[in-house]
């Protein structure tokens, strides 16, 4: 019973402590850097205990160029240094810092490429500029971005299977894959369960704001366009509300099918590693 519960704690100490480390170089490193590199005026930021968190910039006159680098520094430094803990953990294929190094390089990169590819393909998040910019265009890059994501979960899911096989049982090979993909499965809802309740508290208006994919942004536009120019009904704004979202389709449900492949990735690395 020990060991079972023993390797969902570690798994989901780990996770922590790759967010938390994650969301300070994403914000600071790649938001705030770059904005303060290019002269712009920075405000507040708000980091979350267990979810994401944003920071306020100001800037006159930036180019495109520019503002893309303050959009994607976050990802970019994430994929960089998340690649650069990975090679190092293959030098330390035992211990402690080696499995940490593995775990959270690799977490770094899984969490830039799913933000990359949900972020444009929705236009939220720091994905909503190349959202706009790419226009249908941009299906090859949340493509790519989501077919990169799923081969990191498989081969981040042998490895780990690998480094943990100490701590698996010692039963039958389904056992073992069954025993650490349960693991990862109770981390995960753990996380998840407190990141989401910490949004719920914390109701935070600028990062709703953030998260509000471009096609409800489009739409809402709309409707206050349409209640602008002359007194409307409650009625009318509603059937307006209704015509206006017929005439936006709404984008393919792209989370559920990443998040699918990502699972499906992840038991067949285990599968893999549990040899």
């Amino acid at each position: 019973m020990t060991r079972m519960l023993s390797l969902p704690a570690l798994l989901l100490a780990i996770g922590l402590l790759a967010s938390r480390t994650g969301l300070v170089l994403h914000e600071i490193g790649g938001h705030w850097g770059p904005a303060a590199a290019f002269g712009c005026t920075l405000g507040e930021i708000r980091l979350f205990v267990f979810g994401g968190g944003w920071v306020e910039f100001a800037c006159t006159r930036v180019s495109l160029a520019h503002s893309l680098a303050i959009d994607l520094g976050g990802i970019a430094l994430q994929l960089v240094l998340g690649a650069a803990l990975v090679l190092a953990a293959r030098r330390r294929p035992d211990g402690a810092l080696g499995l940490a190094a593995l775990c959270v390089g690799s977490l770094w990169i899984a969490h830039a490429l799913f933000y990359l590819a949900t972020g444009v393909h929705y236009g939220v998040g720091d994905g909503r500029t190349l959202h706009q910019l790419l226009g249908d265009r941009r299906v090859g890059l949340v493509a790519a971005g989501s077919g990169a994501l799923v081969a990191v979960c498989a081969c981040f899911a042998t490895a780990l299977a690998r480094r943990l096989a100490s701590r698996l049982p010692d039963a039958s090979r389904f056992a073992r894959a069954a025993s650490l993909a349960a693991a990862i499965l109770a981390a995960s809802a753990a996380h998840g369960a407190l990141a989401l309740g910490e949004q719920r508290l914390r109701a935070d208006p600028v990062y709703a704001a953030t998260f509000t994919p471009e096609r409800e942004v489009a739409i809402a536009a709309e409707v206050r366009r349409f209640e602008q120019t002359q007194p409307r009904s409650p009625a009318e704004v509603e059937r307006a509300r209704r015509e206006i979202t017929a005439r936006h389709a709404p984008p393919f449900p792209l989370r559920p099918w990443l998040g699918a492949a990502m699972a499906l990735a992840a038991v067949a690395g285990i599968a893999r590693g549990v040899r």
